[in-house]
């Protein structure tokens, strides 16, 4: 197929993995795009381990691939999953990013960013309200490209307050900003959209709508 673009997928949090955005991954691939997909520090074939790195770690890692991999020439998205959304927001509001893609997004304090996984991370996000300073919302308020928020419509890991404001942010983005609730999924999106080929289709071809 001839490239139309790239798109860089961001994987989430706890024991997630590229893997687990395989099937999606192909599907991009089968219409063109050049897909870019990698395990952070301490997940899937990367090694190493999870504790003593951070959220700011995962941005530093992203940040790299995404320099390094991606067609700079064609257009450009970035695909996250759950704690992906934090780098994912990061690279889009500071590099020439098209398209932002945000699946389940999580949130979180910018207290937190610099804290390392475990003991030390559990500490910081303890608050349940800690997310509401998250400067995620301001950044992705000031990406001026085209955003595509996928919600898990029985998502029991994301507070719906934080979906809420996700929600709020996107509808301030006028013809910029599209919404699509995938009423069943799970929050485990990779993993739920892998089972669900319909549902799949839709975001695929959501996703490919942005870049046209």
């Amino acid at each position: 197929n001839l490239e139309i673009g790239s798109i860089l997928l961001l994987h989430g949090g706890g024991e997630s993995s590229a893997l687990r955005l395989d099937v999606i991954a192909k599907d991009f691939a089968m219409h063109g795009l050049r897909v870019i997909s990698f395990d952070h520090t301490g997940h899937g074939d990367t090694g190493g381990s999870l504790l003593g790195q951070s959220l700011k770690d995962r941005l530093l890692e992203a940040s790299a691939v995404f320099d390094d991999f991606v067609n700079h020439d064609l257009p450009v998205a970035i695909m996250s999953f759950s704690m992906g959304a934090y780098p994912a927001v990061e690279i889009a509001s500071s590099k020439n990013v098209s398209a932002l893609v945000l699946c389940a997004p999580a949130a979180y304090s910018n207290d937190s960013v610099n804290k390392k996984f475990g003991p030390e991370f559990k500490t910081a996000i303890t608050d349940p309200n800690s997310w509401q300073n998250s400067k995620t919302f301001d950044n992705l308020q000031g990406y001026d490209g085209d955003t595509l928020l996928v919600l898990a419509g029985n998502d029991k890991v994301i507070p719906k307050a934080i979906y809420d404001r996700y929600i709020e942010v996107i509808n301030k983005k006028g013809s910029k900003g599209k919404i699509l609730v995938l009423k069943h999924a799970k929050h485990q999106l990779g993993v739920w959209l892998t089972d669900n080929p319909i549902e799949r289709n839709k975001v695929v071809e959501s996703v490919l709508a942005l870049l046209k």
